[in-house]
């Protein structure tokens, strides 16, 4: 289902036919076709870049669908549209200014109908759901994409079931319509580095979730680690971020994962058995060596070493250790090592190598 304000038909084939050049751009890997429908340079250079990126990385078959448009006058529309390929991947989406004429139509820039200085302050339009209130643009949530609030509300039902837990009653989402306005509007303590399109402030009330992604299945992981913790405590970044990567999926399922993906489909195990060889897995069990490697190495590591844990002991069994390993009184081998001898009956250096042997059973570099 297209949601459409008051806006004549030929509008919608102009816009309609911009976004398929888009799409058939991308598919030829013709992107002086994909840039053509940009009449800003800058917005041009940056939707080049990322599709070419997304193309060159992994490939895969792109759709651009209008999702949503209203009329804003003098020829000018705001235009909501959706990039997506395999459906296990979550899409992306543009907000754009279209300006139509007798030529047609091209994008002359983004547009969000929001203002402010700070997330609080920000003239958010707000769409609640029995446990998410959430906060975005009045050109998200449109359409067909108000689907994903269902999608939450699911993800969360699956996750308390799989582990046994009851889960904090409310979380706000901030969805912001470009990754750049997260560090704006959050004083720069969430979306200061490009790659970095979320965050999760555990300790608000009600816990709230930063992010350009929508639906974003991994940063609730990190709402719903709240009550796996005791008080005062939280888990080492290596299982903690391991967990969300591993879980970022509607239903839960580790072995879906859309952590490695963009339009094509790729498994987590796929850049855990690339990263393995470039960082020393022992190093990454501190938060201070964690943060130090590549976050992209570092991410799908540990996102692959829980998933082996979970699919090797179960949710249940792996919730008690993250319970346990979130008491301990720092981040050292030795406190690891309390939790999984107690729980898997193992060190932890014997798991990673358990693990590490499994995922490169077939090679890996």
């Amino acid at each position: 289902m297209r949601a459409h304000g008051r806006i004549d038909r030929a509008s919608v084939k102009a816009i309609e036919s911009d976004l398929q050049t888009i799409q058939a751009g991308y598919g030829y890997g013709d992107w002086n076709r994909v840039g053509s429908v940009f009449a800003s340079a800058p917005l041009r250079a940056q939707y080049v870049r990322t599709l070419r990126f997304w193309k060159e990385d992994a490939g895969g078959q792109l759709r651009v669908d209008l999702i949503a448009s209203q009329p804003l006058g003098a020829g000018r529309f705001a235009v909501t549209a959706r990039f997506s390929g395999d459906r296990r991947s979550v899409p992306s989406y543009g907000l754009f200014e279209f300006s139509s004429g007798p030529r047609g139509a091209r994008i002359v820039g983004t547009i969000s109908g929001l203002h402010g200085t700070n997330y609080r302050n920000v003239n958010w339009t707000i769409s609640r759901t029995k446990h998410f209130i959430v906060y975005h643009s009045p050109y998200q949530l449109v359409g067909a994409d108000k689907t994903g609030l269902a999608d939450l509300e699911y993800q969360r039902a699956v996750f308390a079931r799989k582990f046994g837990v009851k889960l904090p009653p409310r979380a706000a989402y901030y969805l912001y319509p470009e990754q750049r306005l997260i560090a704006v509007w959050t004083s720069r303590f969430c979306g200061s580095n490009p790659d970095n399109v979320g965050c999760t402030v555990q300790g608000a009330l009600p816990p709230t979730i930063h992010t350009s992604e929508w639906v974003s299945f991994h940063e609730p992981i990190h709402v719903y680690q709240t009550v796996m913790e005791p008080p005062r405590y939280t888990d080492p970044l290596f299982i903690a971020e391991g967990m969300a990567v591993a879980l970022e999926d509607k239903e839960v399922d580790p072995r879906q994962s859309d952590y490695c993906s963009e339009v094509a489909y790729v498994p987590l195990d796929t850049c855990a058995r690339f990263a393995i060889g470039n960082v020393k897995l022992i190093s990454m069990l501190p938060d201070t060596g964690f943060d130090a490697a590549d976050p992209g190495y570092a991410y799908s590591l540990a996102g692959s070493f829980v998933k082996y844990l979970i699919l090797r002991f179960g949710y249940r069994p792996f919730g008690k250790f993250y319970y346990l390993l979130a008491a301990q009184p720092k981040d050292r081998v030795s406190d690891y090592n309390v939790a999984t001898q107690r729980v898997f009956h193992t060190s932890i250096e014997q798991l990673l190598r358990d693990w590490s042997n499994q995922l490169c059973g077939a090679g890996c570099g």
